[in-house]
């Protein structure tokens, strides 16, 4: 394992890179791979297919909220916080 949010290759920066990652590492997956569990992270024990179809769903959100320019609201509602690459 890594920390969270990085891949073998580096850290995922934006949408584009989860895209890359994802295409890159899912279809690999065993499915002994997607049956295993992360135990102790959510209020249940989640198996790996889990985590991918909340990943897939959780950015397809991500990705309608930049379109519909949401991400320029919560920057208006939260001027301290810097939404920008450092």
């Amino acid at each position: 394992g890594g920390a969270p949010g990085t891949t073998p290759t580096g850290t995922l920066t934006d949408l584009a890179d989860l895209r890359r990652a994802v295409a890159s590492v899912v279809p690999g997956l065993t499915d002994e791979q997607r049956g295993r569990l992360l135990v102790d992270e959510y209020a249940q024990d989640v198996s790996v297919e889990w985590l991918v179809r909340h990943l897939l769903h959780d950015t397809e959100h991500h990705v309608l909220d930049v379109r519909c320019g949401h991400a320029s609201l919560a920057r208006a509602d939260l001027p301290e916080v810097s939404f920008r690459r450092q």
